[in-house]
């Protein structure tokens, strides 16, 4: 087993509302929702240069080199799934995408001929997750720093999270 210890940028795509989705709709329509986000994400990730680390049904854990090509990747994936999610006359069809970038120190864990990264910048951007609204892309402040004269951005808040010791400010990016 061999860990490697690098700073990425993180990014979780998720689609919101997706199990109370997936108990009322058919597993046909189900599919289609999961093929079409799968698509968008994997389309926008081969042109923003971001690796797919793993998918888990609804969401995708992605890893990025630079903020730039986080933030390309995010914004493209959402204004892609706004494109699909206007021609849907049913909300319950929508993909309803949401997006956070954090930034951190991550280690990779290569064992049994798996791949997997784990560290404090990872279970931040899944606790941010749980807070982004459909539609919007939430980072935190290291994000900001290096985003700030690219897009406009939004401060939400300065947050608390379990198992993380300070408080997070958060911002929205538009």
């Amino acid at each position: 087993m061999q860990d490697m210890k690098q700073q990425k940028y993180i990014i979780f795509t998720d689609l919101k509302d997706f199990t109370y989705k997936n108990a009322l709709l058919t597993d046909s329509q189900v599919e289609t929702i999961l093929h079409t986000f799968d698509t968008i994400v994997r389309k926008s990730a081969d042109r923003h240069q971001v690796k797919l680390v793993k998918s888990i049904g609804d969401a995708y854990f992605s890893v990025s080199e630079t903020a730039q090509n986080a933030y390309k990747f995010a914004q493209d994936i959402l204004d892609t799934s706004f494109e699909y999610d206007a021609k849907q006359h049913i909300d319950l069809k929508k993909i309803s995408l949401r997006v956070t970038i954090t930034y951190g120190s991550i280690t990779q864990n290569k064992a049994l001929d798996l791949e997997d990264y784990f560290g404090e910048a990872i279970n931040l951007g899944a606790r941010v997750m749980d807070m982004t609204p459909a539609g919007y892309i939430f980072c935190t402040q290291e994000i900001e720093k290096e985003l700030a004269w690219k897009c406009e951005i939004q401060y939400i808040g300065g947050f608390s999270f379990h198992g993380i010791l300070t408080e997070i400010p958060l911002y929205r990016l538009n």
